[in-house]
């Protein structure tokens, strides 16, 4: 600092001897001493910016500093012209440079900053969003014990007591208590499914299905209810636990919304392959849904009506399994006559 204001003294003092009216002393300080501080203030910002660690380096952050340092060039691009001609050289100053050059250079600053803040606003997003991923994860799989000692003492007791109200309060609890378990093994399942990354593998679907049977069975498969499998192909590559998330929840409302008063009721899985994707289709001539709710099913905590048991959850869930395998899924249906999902997985993710 000490060196810079001796510097410009001597400056000063050299100008003023040469140019007693002062007038290149005032084109100095009016063009030159400006430039030169604009140009070495941005070349430190940029140098500052892209040495920082603790901001976020991406496109907008290279693309800014890119844009400092021409924006800075361009000022001591201007003061050289300055120094110059008080030097006694007769450099012709483009005039031009203060207006359109000045201007691009600005927009470009401008640009730069919006792709920057863009960048590292996206980022604390994806951060945020891992993290309510994480938590929720940690805090579902923390709560499924305390649920399960509930369970496990509330069948303990239902199996002590003798009197009929208590017994019908036990059960109560129970009903109550399992819901809440399936709320949480949802909202675990949501954070399982966000939180680990696709792993593509050959997957044999006629086993699979016969997993998901064997969980699904106590509580929604019925024998009045066919279940009708056709395979056109015996393997499909994709994620495992992302198609049993998906698989398993329309299973499952096709089962448990079946129609009990239905003669030949059932349910159809259908896998084919196309050219660039799997298609699954998921059919049933069980309950329907009506034309109002269609459009929102696949909407968090939604149900189609007060009397379903379900949390609201589970097309979500599928939802966001399949935007993950980067497919589609659509629905048809009639209340009344039954629903058919159909599902498109590409052969190879991108």
């Amino acid at each position: 600092m000490v060196a810079s204001v001796i510097i410009f003294a001597i400056i000063s003092n050299r100008l003023y001897h040469d140019d007693p009216d002062g007038s290149n002393i005032r084109y100095v300080l009016r063009i030159g001493l400006k430039s030169t501080i604009i140009g070495f203030v941005f070349i430190w910002s940029a140098y500052k910016i892209y040495f920082t660690y603790g901001f976020l380096k991406g496109l907008g952050k290279t693309f800014l500093c890119i844009a400092f340092m021409v924006y800075a060039a361009q000022h001591l691009w201007h003061a050289s012209i300055v120094f110059a001609n008080v030097g006694g050289y007769k450099v012709s100053f483009p005039a031009a440079s203060y207006g359109i050059i000045d201007l691009l250079s600005l927009s470009i600053i401008g640009l730069g900053m919006l792709l920057w803040l863009l960048e590292n606003e996206h980022a604390q997003l994806k951060k945020t969003n891992h993290e309510l991923d994480s938590f929720l994860y940690s805090t579902s799989h923390d709560l499924r014990a305390p649920v399960a000692s509930i369970l496990g003492l509330t069948n303990l007791a239902k199996q002590d007591v003798t009197d009929t109200n208590s017994h019908q309060y036990f059960q109560m609890i129970e009903d109550s208590t399992l819901k809440l378990d399936e709320t949480i093994g949802n909202i675990l399942t949501l954070a399982k499914s966000a939180n680990v990354a696709p792993n593509i593998t050959e997957i044999n679907i006629a086993d699979l299905v016969s997993v998901l049977e064997t969980k699904l069975a106590i509580k929604h498969f019925n024998s009045s209810v066919a279940f009708i499998k056709e395979y056109d192909t015996p393997v499909i590559k994709s994620d495992v636990l992302q198609l049993e998330i998906i698989l398993g929840n329309i299973l499952s409302n096709a089962f448990k919304y079946h129609k009990p008063d239905v003669e030949n009721a059932f349910v159809k899985l259908s896998v084919k392959l196309n050219e660039s994707h799997y298609s699954i289709v998921i059919s049933d001539n069980g309950q329907g849904i009506d034309k109002e709710s269609l459009s929102k099913i696949f909407d968090m905590f939604y149900r189609a009506n007060e009397s379903s048991e379900g949390t609201g959850l589970g097309l979500y869930i599928v939802k966001k399994a399949i935007d993950r395998l980067e497919g589609q899924i659509s629905v048809s249906s009639t209340l009344g006559a039954g629903t058919s999902f159909q599902i498109l997985l590409p052969k190879h993710l991108s």
